[in-house]
């Protein structure tokens, strides 16, 4: 929720520091808590992730990084935001 947060305000306000906080946390998501981009999971400790997550996980995830994408047209997001809809599809 916080990446759609900090995407949404940097569009609206115009503010390439929000949009550049969001893309952290979309980059932390995508390389410690995915599993080859598929596998998405729910909480992450020291570089270890264990729970696999929740519908709602998979869906506050992929709902970040489609307004990441609005804001700066970073075809990657919406790559992984499809590849987690797949995800969603296929495990639930």
């Amino acid at each position: 929720m916080a990446m759609s947060a900090f995407a949404r305000a940097g569009k609206a306000l115009d503010d390439e520091a929000y949009v550049a906080r969001a893309s952290d946390v979309a980059n932390f998501i995508l390389q410690h808590m995915c599993e080859g981009h598929a596998r998405l999971f729910r909480c992450s400790r020291q570089d270890s992730a264990a729970i696999k997550a929740f519908s709602e996980d998979y869906a506050f995830v992929i709902r970040g990084l489609l307004d990441l994408y609005a804001c700066d047209f970073d075809i990657k997001w919406l790559k992984s935001s499809i590849l987690l809809a797949d995800s969603l599809r296929e495990f639930f």
